[in-house]
């Protein structure tokens, strides 16, 4: 099950109904502090059936309305699996019910013919019926005659068996026909309304009570985590309890040791002392199982009798003095390394077919490359269980995949939420998180320099609209784009990012005409000489010429930006229509004719002025906005991988050096200490 949505209303600072969409892999909820993020996180736990609300969390302005709220509701979508169990366990149910239907059925056949045997022989004799009296009688119908057919149920070996035991009087008159595939639903719903209310499950009520209550074991259980500050590899006995130090609780989980059963190991003994090399082999056993690419390392526990403790011991090839400790590597490890832990030790404790991860600030303690290390971390976390958390860092937004985020503030309605704070609207979650881009190109590892302003703009949304669309594998959160405007402005980035250390890997891309030529000119002695590779774009092109789907996206974002431009020029009403469809038709007519000669971004600024009636050519960065809204927006199947588009992106993956996506767990044990 994947949670789709979730509303909440009445809850703590969020006063009014708030409906937050979830996206199925990874969700970023933006928002400076204080201002209900954290409210959010915690709302949602109350979807698990053994976290009910207090009066605590009943919102002020609700303090009358304690049968109604706090309210919360999330919607889930059934996978293929769940609901091919629900389709075989309904189905088995009602073939259990159809059969004792028919053995009823079957008894009162049998049985009344009997009766009218007995009260003829039975004393005082009773009168003889009239000729053919007896053949009036109306008989009971014949079931087997009327019952719908039985559906063949698949079953396999390992399919469970559903049987089910009835009292006649609970059986319906008629046999139950059989469901089909369209008739299971495919998401349901989870609602906790008012302070003492339970969890109410709605969407099943077609289902048998006993099928819908064996259901609840798919429902995913909410767990959150808060921010890790520091890894603790040492234990006690009175720190290994719930709640307190998860990361050797889950130790001890992997290690084949229950933790709450564990309190006699903590007294060294030659006893203990072997349980706890047995469980060390089972650690390592379990660990490499799980981590295939640390079979170079060895994890083992010991006692440490000073202080009554035992510690989780590293043994590193690469390290031949000592022992290692997990809480002195890298960032990545140690992030990957106690999230992975921490949440077995959750999952042991409370058991559920699936997880749904909340994180509140993560790695808010983190340096920003270490930031960027745990976002993928949650990437791969994302992988098994959909991920949720919550952020003031700019170093926690993804930038490959922006519609991911979403945008919490408080205002006098209470805590509030944007769901499209992405692309055009940056600025104010930017602003929001008190933050500015301008210093990201601090911690990138990868530059890409450009011409114009709206160049960055523009190669963000392909390349972040192809990696959506399956089309590209990329991870730009390391990349920074740049525009220089002027060949001066050119020369002396490149030399302050040729002297930073580290120093990033860095390309240059200009535009087609005189003007791309003349600046890479500008600095060619440069580039020859630090090997720095540059692409000036097709002859006479700009970046507009290279962006995909110019007729169905580009096209209706400059007749959008020109509209928008009229109205504030005071050219045209707020509610006129059709200037997209004027801009579109002479688009049409000049580019089906072969007359746009001057290149895409040309014929903008002259269709603009032509149809806005303006003097001055419209703003680039404008229309440059708009579009990467719109082609962020345009359906996943319909995005065609233009030529241009790809052979741009490919040239900046290979010169720039960005990374591919990747699963963290496929190097992060071999992770040098940090």
């Amino acid at each position: 099950m994947k949670l789709q949505s979730v509303m909440v209303e009445g809850y703590r600072s969020i006063r009014q109904c708030m409906e937050v969409f979830i996206e199925p892999t990874v969700t970023v909820v933006l928002g400076p502090n204080d201002h209900g993020k954290t409210n959010l996180m915690n709302a949602l736990l109350h979807l698990n059936k053994d976290t009910s609300f207090s009066q605590d969390d009943l919102n002020w302005d609700c303090a009358n309305q304690s049968k109604e709220f706090p309210s919360v509701r999330g919607v889930f979508t059934l996978s293929d699996s769940e609901r091919d169990w629900l389709l075989k366990a309904e189905n088995a149910a009602r073939q259990e019910i159809n059969d004792q239907i028919r053995e009823r059925d079957e008894e009162s056949d049998e049985d009344e013919p009997e009766e009218e045997d007995e009260s003829a022989s039975a004393e005082p004799p009773a009168p003889v019926p009239p000729a053919g009296a007896a053949n009036a009688q109306p008989q009971p119908p014949s079931t087997m005659e009327t019952a719908p057919p039985v559906a063949e149920v698949d079953s396999d070996e390992d399919d469970v068996e559903y049987e089910y035991e009835y009292e006649y009087d609970e059986l319906p008159d008629e046999p139950l026909e059989l469901l089909t595939p369209k008739d299971i639903p495919t998401f349901i719903t989870l609602c906790r309304c008012g302070v003492s209310n339970e969890v109410v499950e709605s969407g099943l009520e077609l289902l048998q009570p006993h099928v819908r209550s064996e259901f609840e074991q798919y429902f995913p259980r909410l767990e959150l985590i808060d921010p890790i500050t520091k890894l603790s590899d040492s234990v006690s006995a009175e720190e290994l309890g719930k709640g307190e130090n998860e990361f050797m609780r889950g130790i001890f989980y992997y290690a084949g040791l229950v933790p709450d059963e564990s309190g006699h190991l903590f007294e060294q003994s030659d006893r203990t002392q072997m349980q706890i090399t047995r469980a060390s082999e089972q650690l390592n056993k379990t660990l490499k199982e799980s981590w295939s690419q640390g079979t170079s390392l060895r994890f083992r526990l010991t006692h440490n009798s000073k202080d009554g403790r035992i510690d989780l011991q590293i043994e590193d090839p690469s390290v031949e003095s000592t022992y290692v400790r997990a809480s002195r590597r890298s960032s990545g490890f140690t992030h990957y390394f106690s999230l992975k832990t921490i949440l077995y030790s959750r999952q042991q404790d409370h058991p559920a077919e699936s997880y749904i991860l909340l994180f509140d600030e993560p790695g808010v303690f983190l340096h920003p490359s270490g930031q960027f290390d745990l976002l993928q971390v949650l990437e791969t976390l994302a992988l098994e269980s959909q991920v949720i958390y919550v952020t003031h860092s700019l170093f926690m937004i993804n930038k490959t995949f922006p519609t991911r985020h979403r945008l919490i503030m408080k205002d006098n309605r209470g805590t509030m939420i944007d769901g499209k704070p992405y692309v055009g609207k940056w600025r104010s979650a930017l602003s929001a998180l008190g933050l500015t881009l301008t210093g990201s190109i601090l911690f990138a590892n990868h530059v890409v320099l450009t011409e114009g302003d709206s160049d960055p703009i523009y190669i963000y949304a392909m390349i972040q609209k192809a990696v959506k669309a399956g089309k590209a594998n990329l991870d730009i959160n390391s990349l920074a784009v740049m525009s220089t405007s002027e060949s001066k402005n050119t020369d002396v980035l490149l030399r302050l990012l040729w002297e930073s250390n580290p120093t990033p890997r860095v390309a240059l891309l200009s535009d087609g005409d005189k003007g791309g030529k003349d600046r890479l000119d500008y600095v060619a002695s440069f580039l020859r000489e630090n090997e720095i590779p540059n692409k000036p774009l097709s002859n006479g092109t700009s970046i507009e010429d290279h962006i995909p789907h110019i007729r169905e996206v580009y096209v209706p974002a400059v007749a959008a930006y020109v509209g928008k431009l009229m109205v504030m020029l005071g050219k045209a009403k707020p509610d006129e229509t059709k200037l997209e469809e004027k801009c579109l038709k002479s688009f049409d007519a000049t580019f089906e004719k072969g007359k746009v000669t001057q290149g895409v971004a040309e014929w903008a600024n002259a269709v603009s002025q032509e149809i806005g009636e303006i003097k001055s050519k419209p703003s680039k960065v404008g229309i440059a906005r708009e579009y990467a809204t719109r082609l962020l927006d345009w359906p996943d199947a319909e995005y065609r991988h233009d030529n241009r588009a790809k052979a741009l992106i490919e040239w900046i993956q290979k010169e720039a050096g960005v990374p591919e996506q990747h699963p963290v767990d496929q190097r992060i044990l071999e992770d040098q200490d940090a």
